[in-house]
């Protein structure tokens, strides 16, 4: 992880665990044509999570705890079933990433795979 917030970009997927080797292959591809862009993983039911599985090198880990609070998070994970709720998340873990510095934050859905560099979704955020 290159932890260049400042003005850099960020690109943040949702997943719950028996995704997380789609979300592992998002960030794969992404290096592959974006080593500068730092990618940003939110787990929705990070209980045993198998966090050995993930290279801090190429996935920050979101705490959902750093993007609201512990009885928002426990009120909305009961209310919604996983694919709402990991779709409830991701104003929240948007506007996280903005408040920790990165002037360009994207949401790709887990299940996307990067086959070429993504300049011109990069270029259409600088307009």
């Amino acid at each position: 992880m290159n932890g260049h917030a400042s003005n850099g970009c960020a690109v943040l997927t949702i997943v719950a665990k028996n995704y997380l080797a789609l979300a592992k292959t998002l960030a794969a591809s992404l290096r592959q044509f974006h080593p500068e862009i730092d990618f940003h993983l939110l787990v929705v039911d990070r209980t045993g999570l198998p966090v050995s599985e993930i290279d801090p090198k190429m996935i920050s880990l979101i705490d959902p705890l750093m993007m609201m609070n512990a009885a928002q998070y426990n009120r909305m994970a009961a209310e919604y079933e996983i694919t709402e709720f990991s779709t409830a998340l991701k104003p929240f873990a948007l506007r996280h990433l903005i408040t920790q510095g990165y002037g360009k934050a994207i949401y790709f859905d887990p299940d996307i795979l990067i086959m070429r560099p993504i300049d011109e979704i990069l270029n259409a955020l600088d307009g």
